[in-house]
């Protein structure tokens, strides 16, 4: 029987090309969530560096450029914080913070997974858990002198949002493919097996009515046209898909901004504390490193006078061997409440280290500065005098300004004050002296 087909349509032939179908269908749809993955992944890595420079950018090197203390305060506020370990210049291992074989191992295991998740025994029992990371420059400025660090996370660090988000992007995608399917099939049926079967049925049956008989163009294949149809449908249930995947990377977006915003309020505070003095309540060294520069800078560029006033108990380790650390530290905590008492507050008051304090005042001439130091020093005189007679400790200031030195660094102009403090105690101590421009 002649039908005029290059090929017999046949209910075989009819479910070969319903397979084909079938796959490219399976194969869109995971090509799609392996695009969806990928981006959740490259998020995640993304956001698992910015934590890592964070963490890096909040380390403060205690001494001999210790770093254990400055962990431990940062892994009792971020609890999946591992260790954190340092690098030579080779990229090799120095020291690794809190010093344990564990994270030691962890740590190379890491760097030879090429930064890789891996698996690591530093859970509290032993047992091997996932740890991640990424390693950054160790103050959090990028360059070619900056010293490198590897900060360790465990790697579940994002996994509930992970889990979350690709379950429900396969989810919303399996029931995509299940209805493409299912249309897919009814489409077939309807259109090209229903067809075949009844000429089928007219085969057997020639006493059929010829009305019942479909009829088909031979040699031409027009339900093609309709299969068109069907890949639009798929088409439009992938851009459904994409469009929940940018939903859902705008979400991972916004809790990232979330918790970096909340994980920055947490470092200005903790800095704030690293560069206040315990014992007197005043600046300390690091408050000089960070501010002074910026200070000078700004009151030579509009020609402003600058003082800065330097402090120094006299025989104050004689008065601390003979009194006792405790009696030493209460004058030294007074000192710095009268310092603190006694300023402005444009102006500063640092601890510089020991029994020296430095005072940074505004807008302040060299007179109206030994003025006030003439002051601290008499009220200083004050207290030690109610302390008894055998509580003789006094203190001597040397003064310095901005407007009467050729200065080019605010450091310089603190070394001035300091060479006066050193006249002051050789003419006898208890006594102000202002630096004279050579």
């Amino acid at each position: 029987m002649q039908t005029g087909y290059s090929r017999p349509l046949t209910p075989a032939f009819a479910r070969r090309v319903l397979s084909a179908n079938l796959l490219i269908v399976a194969v869109a749809v995971l090509a799609l969530v392996i695009t969806t993955r990928q981006v959740l992944h490259s998020r995640t890595q993304r956001m698992l560096v910015e934590q890592a420079r964070l963490c890096a950018a909040a380390l403060v090197p205690g001494r001999n450029g210790d770093l254990s203390e400055s962990v431990h305060r940062l892994q009792d506020r971020y609890d999946r914080l591992i260790a954190v370990a340092t690098l030579d210049a080779h990229g090799k291992v120095r020291t690794v913070h809190p010093e344990r074989p564990s994270h030691r191992t962890a740590v190379r295991a890491f760097l030879a997974a090429d930064r890789h998740p891996v698996l690591a025994p530093v859970a509290p029992g032993g047992e091997l858990i996932s740890v991640s990371g990424a390693v950054v420059p160790l103050n959090g400025i990028p360059s070619p002198a900056t010293q490198k660090a590897v900060v360790l996370f465990r790697d579940d660090l994002y996994a509930d949002d992970r889990v979350t988000s690709t379950a429900l992007v396969a989810l919303l995608l399996g029931l995509t493919a299940l209805l493409s399917a299912d249309a897919l099939k009814r489409w077939f049926d309807h259109r090209i097996a229903g067809p075949l079967r009844s000429m089928a049925g007219a085969v057997r049956d020639p006493l059929r009515e010829p009305g019942r008989v479909p009829e088909l163009d031979p040699g031409k294949w027009h339900e093609t046209a309709q299969i068109a149809v069907q890949f639009r449908k798929l088409l439009e249930a992938v851009a459904e898909g994409d469009a929940l995947a940018r939903s859902t990377e705008r979400e991972s977006l916004r809790r990232i901004r979330d918790r970096e915003q909340g994980f920055d309020c947490e470092l200005r505070r903790v800095k704030d504390q690293a560069a206040v003095d315990p014992l007197t309540g005043l600046r300390n060294r690091s408050f000089l490193d960070e501010d002074l520069e910026p200070l000078f800078q700004r009151h030579q560029r509009k020609h402003k006078n600058l003082s800065a006033v330097m402090f120094d108990v006299d025989d104050f380790k004689r008065y601390n061997d003979t009194k006792g650390h405790q009696a030493g530290d209460a004058v030294l905590r007074f000192l710095g409440g009268l310092l603190r008492g006694g300023i402005r507050p444009t102006d500063s008051a640092i601890r510089y280290g020991g029994d020296e304090f430095l005072l940074l005042l505004a807008e302040t001439t060299p007179e109206q500065a030994g003025a006030i130091a003439e002051r601290l020093v008499k009220l200083f005189g004050q207290y030690t005098a109610s302390l008894g007679p055998d509580h003789n400790v006094s203190i001597s200031a040397g003064v310095a300004c901005l407007t009467t030195e050729d200065l080019e660094t605010g450091h310089e102009l603190v070394a001035k004050a300091d060479t006066a403090l050193y006249a002051a105690k050789q003419k006898g101590k208890n006594a102000v002296v202002a630096h004279q421009a050579a």
